[in-house]
């Protein structure tokens, strides 16, 4: 989690097999940060270029935010 909040990005898993400008961030990831009000850079980039709407992210799905 301490890299998540070091403002690294961090690829959804399930577009690793793709080249890399096809791959997305991960989306637990997003939610984890938008629910501690610390969204990374490249997600304040993209919501200010209208790419990236926090109001759309599921906020009530399980995601991993402890070890």
């Amino acid at each position: 989690m301490e890299g998540i909040r070091a403002d690294m990005s961090f690829t959804c898993h399930k577009t690793l097999h793709m080249p890399s400008p096809d791959q997305q961030h991960c989306a637990g990831a997003m939610i984890f940060l938008e629910k501690e009000d610390r969204p990374n850079q490249m997600m304040r980039i993209a919501e200010r270029i209208g790419m990236y709407d926090r109001r759309k992210l599921n906020m009530n799905v399980d995601i991993v935010d402890e070890y």
